[in-house]
């Protein structure tokens, strides 16, 4: 009898080896494009579809917390991976819109705790002064301007976004609500509120009542304009997990977010070679379209 050959889709295969990367931890500063169709950026791009990317998003809980000022010279070096990403990216795409998503929404500083030091509420937060957070914005916009990423006369909301985690709040709620009229949420004591669809489960919500990134991120996509953008993101490994979660609340929904791409990059690694990977990268795939 004749060996019988399977087919496996191109789908089926990509999915086979995102799950297979997964398992595995990138080498320094190594690189990886398995959930970016460079090309499909490139090509939207060039067409003049809009394009958004980002690569930088500064965590306020990292910086001066008192004075809300961004350290530039002392910047975790996740940062300086994110802002040479942001510098190589904007030579390469000056039209696309630049995002930073920044985060004065975690603080991780215990809302209260006992003579011990251990949080009363596990998980609950000191969330930030409004004046801190608008002070930690003009730095971030500064630090932008100071490396070129932003350039004189560019306007925000047109040639930028500025966008603070903190202002997602409500549209996680109105995520929730939609996954709840689809029988997808399961509220547990205290407030907490978990995604849960067949074998996938995971929080949304905390009982101190924080929202996690997977709610925040998602509900992005409930405005019908980010489904008609095309998005490059690119974001440290530690992130991949979330991001597939994002993407499993959004099928839920019926959203098919075929302009979203990611890449992820090693976070220890020199802020200079991971920019050049990425450069190459589109370079390459540039010559050939």
């Amino acid at each position: 009898m004749p060996e019988t050959l399977s087919y496996v889709p191109e789908e089926a295969m990509r999915q086979i080896e995102k799950k297979e990367s997964r398992e595995k931890t990138i080498e320094k500063n190594e690189v990886d494009f398995l959930d970016c169709q460079i090309e499909n950026v490139i090509e939207d791009y060039k067409a003049g579809h809009p394009v958004e990317w980002e690569s930088w998003s500064p965590y306020l809980a990292d910086h001066n917390m008192a004075t809300s000022e961004l350290l530039e010279k002392n910047m975790p070096n996740v940062d300086l991976i994110g802002i040479e990403i942001a510098k190589m990216l904007k030579e390469k795409f000056p039209k696309a819109r630049t995002i930073s998503l920044y985060d004065e929404y975690n603080s991780n500083i215990p809302d209260s705790a006992n003579f011990y030091g251990k949080p009363v509420i596990a998980d609950k937060q000191l969330a930030f002064p409004e004046e801190v957070k608008r002070n930690f914005k003009r730095s971030v916009e500064r630090c932008l301007k100071n490396q070129g990423v932003i350039k004189q006369g560019e306007k925000e909301g047109k040639n930028y976004l500025l966008v603070s985690e903190s202002s997602k709040t409500e549209k996680a709620q109105e995520l929730v609500d939609r996954l709840k009229t689809k029988g997808m949420i399961e509220e547990g004591e205290g407030g907490e509120i978990s995604f849960k669809k067949g074998e996938k489960s995971f929080t949304l919500r905390t009982k101190s009542g924080r929202w996690m990134c997977e709610a925040l991120d998602a509900s992005a996509f409930l405005d019908p304009t980010n489904l008609e953008t095309t998005h490059l993101v690119i974001l440290p490994e530690h992130f991949k997990q979330q991001q597939d979660r994002v993407w499993v609340i959004l099928r839920s929904l019926g959203f098919e977010p075929t302009r979203y791409h990611n890449i992820f990059f090693d976070e220890k690694g020199d802020p200079k070679e991971i920019a050049d990977e990425i450069r190459k990268k589109i370079e390459a795939v540039e010559s050939k379209i």
